[in-house]
């Protein structure tokens, strides 16, 4: 008995004495990321007004893909990619309008994203054109090259590497830009301390959207857009001219080392990333000048003090504050 009291002792004091159990740490909460603000119709999610059309009911306009609305409107991507498309405009709405693309799919675009085709045949040769690549999809210039004699329409060629065969294109289904700040034209823009190459999808007043290097949308000043100069602006340059041509979506000086005008093109030595380099431009990426901009006002600066802040109140040590 005496035994048996002695081991639950033991037993008991041993359990008393023994150290606490771990609490497992509680896991942290995950954060769920906050859905963007809902844009009301016509809004984008940058900082650009809502705006008219003057497209028309069937008229062909460019715009983005349904799936490119889908990224900017509804998700509220301001790096989503955007490539404009062919489309026609099935209704016109005061903010935000119906298309139909060519896979014959409806859905609602904000008027600041359609460009409207203002088709007319009257073209010449050595025009630049806006237009779309007939035999591929996108948004594309054109240089005309020939125009027939019977039907009146021009064979082009593209002003883009990947779609550099001659084409005919069909009626009504370009604009003649010639390098002017139209919708559709390719520009010299002072954007973030940087010239950049970019192309104008819409403009309001002071305000102006743009499309830069690979596809990305931004806002800019109007007075800070200047156009690129005229194919007839550039029959006279020679081998060894400089010029300035856009590497990586930013103008940089560069030399001629080859024409190709009449096919819209020509090859340009420059120094990137302490390297020489040679490559080919078209026609509608050549600057002859990088011109002056319109500064930014200057941000307003809280002046500068050396005094000693005030002591708080009622507390002289920084437990005194717990």
């Amino acid at each position: 008995m005496k035994k048996t009291f002695f081991l639950i002792s033991i037993i008991v004091l041993s359990a008393c004495t023994a150290p606490p159990a771990e609490i497992p740490e509680k896991s942290p909460e995950t954060t769920i990321p906050e859905a963007p603000e809902a844009l009301q119709a016509g809004e984008i999610p940058f900082d650009y007004p809502v705006v008219q059309t003057s497209a028309e009911k069937d008229q062909i306009v460019l715009a983005p893909s349904k799936t490119t609305i889908e990224e900017l409107i509804e998700n509220g991507r301001k790096d989503a990619i955007t490539i404009f498309y062919k489309a026609t405009l099935y209704e016109v709405g005061p903010a935000e309008s119906l298309v139909q693309d060519q896979f014959e799919q409806t859905y609602k675009v904000p008027n600041s994203l359609i460009i409207p085709l203002e088709t007319d045949n009257s073209v010449a040769v050595g025009d630049i054109v806006l237009t779309w690549w007939q035999g591929g999809s996108g948004m594309m210039q054109a240089l005309v090259t020939a125009i027939d004699e019977e039907t009146g329409l021009p064979t082009v060629r593209y002003l883009d590497k990947f779609a550099d065969q001659p084409e005919t294109l069909a009626s009504n289904t370009f604009q003649v830009l010639n390098q002017t700040l139209t919708p559709g034209s390719r520009l010299i823009a002072f954007y973030d301390n940087n010239y950049e190459y970019a192309t104008l999808i819409h403009q309001s007043n002071d305000q102006a959207l743009l499309m830069g290097f690979a596809g990305f949308l931004h806002p800019a000043q109007s007075d800070n857009l200047f156009p690129l100069p005229a194919p007839a602006d550039l029959q006279d340059l020679a081998v060894d001219d400089t010029i300035y041509v856009p590497v990586i979506g930013a103008f940089t000086e560069a030399t001629i080392t080859s024409l190709g005008l009449p096919n819209g093109l020509l090859t340009a030595r420059y120094s990137f990333a302490n390297q020489t380099l040679e490559d080919t431009f078209f026609i509608n990426q050549i600057a002859l000048e990088l011109p002056a901009h319109t500064p930014k006002p200057a941000t307003p600066v809280a002046p500068v003090t050396t005094e000693e802040p005030p002591a708080p109140t009622g507390a002289t040590n920084i437990l005194d504050s717990f």
